[in-house]
């Protein structure tokens, strides 16, 4: 009977441990206070697209956006674009592979401050769209709590470890940025 508790306690100990390694991050927020809503150049008569083949995070034109918030609030940031990806990049042996376009939402939660990524952070590994395929991609990102003040979103765009040959490119895009007080 003593060995059965000692090994309950230890797999009790070792779930808590793996409990709080996967704990999850959650805010709560009330109504929307501030939204901003940017837009890329018109689809009519027909669309113009913004691209890059850069391997390195370029702004995308025309994405940067202010907000002034009265309170503490939680910001959320949503993407829209029909885009197009062709990216490859080489493995470690010198084969060519099929690759992606990603993009990143930043924040700077105060003039002058440095932007930071919004969450999730996926660094050059979140996918907006992979080679070889087009058509409408959404991304959604999350900062907060964010001190009152004039905040500036921006949008960056990367072919990671391109090849020559790589493009991105974004037509018809929109951005959405909501302030929700605490």
């Amino acid at each position: 009977m003593k060995r059965l508790r000692v090994f309950l306690i230890g797999v009790t100990v070792h779930g808590l441990c793996l409990c709080a390694a996967d704990a999850q991050t959650v805010y709560h927020a009330g109504p929307i206070t501030a939204a901003t809503v940017a837009r890329g150049p018109s689809c009519s008569p027909a669309c113009r697209s913004t691209e890059t083949a850069s391997s390195d995070w370029v702004d995308i034109p025309g994405t940067k956006v202010q907000m002034r918030l009265d309170s503490p609030s939680l910001l959320i940031a949503r993407f829209t674009s029909e885009s197009s990806c062709i990216a490859t990049f080489r493995d470690p042996t010198g084969r060519l592979n099929a690759g992606w376009c990603a993009i990143r939402i930043l924040v700077s939660p105060a003039p002058g401050a440095a932007f930071v990524e919004m969450t999730p952070s996926t660094a050059h590994f979140g996918k907006f769209q992979v080679h070889g395929d087009s058509g409408t991609s959404t991304l959604e990102r999350s900062a907060g709590p964010i001190s009152p003040g004039l905040v500036t979103v921006k949008l960056q765009y990367t072919i990671p470890f391109a090849e020559p040959g790589s493009l991105f490119s974004l037509r018809g895009w929109h951005l959405t940025v909501e302030a929700a007080s605490e």
